[in-house]
């Protein structure tokens, strides 16, 4: 299963009715990225809950003399990139991070034109 453009956070809970007429949980299992495969017997109805994560957001918390410091926000356990662009055509990768908590401070990131460089953060998958 794909799921283009859901931000996952955590594990997969599924929950069985099989041809015998018993609903019974199966064993969690965990995400990696916005794609799954599962094996279904048949006749059963299957119910994946996928629980979602946080689409990533960007703070300034300083800004200094050639660097900027930036909060990044989002899901513990997701990976995020931030990129850099001076067009907002062509992103460039600046770093990766894969979050412990709900947040993560980057502190002085060089910036060499600070009126003309935006950053932006998204979603990884794995």
């Amino acid at each position: 299963m794909a799921l283009p453009g859901f931000y996952p956070a955590g594990t997969v809970q599924a929950w069985q009715l099989t041809g015998a007429g018993v609903i019974a949980r199966l064993p969690d299992f965990p995400l990696g990225g916005a794609t799954f495969t599962n094996s279904l017997p048949p006749q059963s109805i299957t119910l994946f809950a996928l629980p979602a994560g946080s689409v990533p957001g960007l703070r300034v918390t300083g800004l200094g003399a050639g660097s900027l410091s930036l909060r990044l926000d989002g899901s513990p356990g997701q990976r995020y990139v931030l990129q850099s662009s001076t067009n907002l055509a062509v992103w460039k990768p600046v770093q990766t991070n894969t979050l412990a908590t709900n947040f993560l401070v980057l502190p002085s990131l060089p910036v060499t034109n600070a009126s003309g460089t935006f950053f932006r953060a998204t979603w990884l998958s794995f």
